[in-house]
């Protein structure tokens, strides 16, 4: 029997939001109920362990105490590296495990049927999954299940239009926020609510529905890959060109600026028509949010066309006549 220190058991779970983020602790939550974590080591400042991510590799993952400034540092040896699902499963594994163990036999056994039953005055929470379907994000909304995770059971779109009591006050409105911006139809209870067919007021839905603590779950995209964790950007991003030279000539290379982020401009990447926001998915990293502002056709194309490459005998037509024109567009 490992011996925990008292600061795991102190956590509570307003510290754990704080911590990570309620998406990411979802997750974590998810993992540790999923029996993912193996091989603890405890120390007096220091939890480590291997975490079982998303496919068969596992991950050294460690969360470190800090007494004198009462907080915490975590170590991981993800692609994320800090502050991931995977600390997250180990801490709420470590907690659950501390407060079991401190627990006489006696009452591990009597609690759970004498517990008094408390009702949920606030609702079940709800979470939106975000799925990629090949064109872009897909949204499905989910709920928190009596087994301690998500589920879509009796948690689809319809449900949320014509439901008016079981949930999160402030979550269910906040969906069915996001679902007055949609401009198609929802003909069946699996459909998803594609990002690009919504109209520019998804983002301050969205936006509420974060403050409201609805979680963002990470979904499948093509051949059942995961999704990396989705955040929505803090701040409108901006697309803007980079101009690189050679002997050869010049590239005109669109790439996409998120306060101090930038990432290359890509297929899929914008959201709507116009379009009003971007997608960003690197791999290891998704980022979703507004654009400073909407795109013409023109302008859709252009960034469309990818990378742009001026001979040098054209150089000098482009920089006089074409440069100070894209430039009263987009910052260059």
């Amino acid at each position: 029997m490992k011996e925990y220190p008292g600061w795991v058991t102190e956590l509570t779970d307003a510290d754990l939001v704080r911590i990570f983020g309620s998406a990411t602790l979802d997750r974590g939550r998810d993992y540790a109920a999923q029996g993912r974590i193996s091989h603890v080591i405890v120390a007096e400042k220091l939890l480590s362990a291997q975490v079982q991510g998303s496919g068969y590799r596992s991950y050294r993952t460690s969360v470190v105490h800090d007494p004198a400034r009462g907080r915490i540092t975590t170590i991981c040896a993800c692609p994320v590296g800090s502050l991931c699902k995977h600390a997250a499963a180990l801490l709420v594994h470590a907690r659950g495990t501390a407060v079991h163990e401190e627990t006489a036999p006696w009452r591990r056994v009597l609690d759970p049927v004498l517990r008094t039953f408390v009702p949920n005055t606030e609702g079940a929470r709800l979470a939106i999954q975000f799925d990629e379907d090949g064109y872009g994000p897909a949204l499905l909304p989910l709920r928190w299940g009596r087994s301690e995770r998500w589920v879509r059971t009796g948690a689809n779109w319809n449900d949320l239009r014509y439901t008016r009591e079981g949930f999160n006050p402030a979550q269910l409105a906040a969906l069915n926020a996001i679902r007055d911006t949609y401009r198609g139809f929802i003909y069946s209870a699996s459909q998803a609510l594609e990002l690009r067919n919504c109209d520019p007021g998804v983002w301050p839905a969205l936006r509420r529905a974060a403050e409201a603590g609805v979680g963002f779950v990470a979904g499948k995209g093509p051949g059942r890959r995961d999704v990396p964790q989705p955040e929505l950007l803090a701040e409108p991003a901006e697309l803007r060109f980079l101009v690189d030279g050679d002997d050869a000539g010049i590239a005109l290379v669109p790439f996409v600026r998120v306060g101090s982020s930038a990432a290359l401009f890509g297929p899929g990447m914008l959201l709507g028509t116009p379009a009003h926001g971007v997608w960003i998915n690197t791999g290891d990293r998704v980022w979703f949010g507004p654009l400073v502002r909407a795109l013409s056709k023109g302008e859709q194309e252009l960034l469309g066309a990818g990378t742009m490459r001026i001979p040098a005998a054209d150089v000098a037509v482009f920089a006089a006549g074409y440069l100070p024109r894209l430039r009263q567009r987009f910052v260059v």
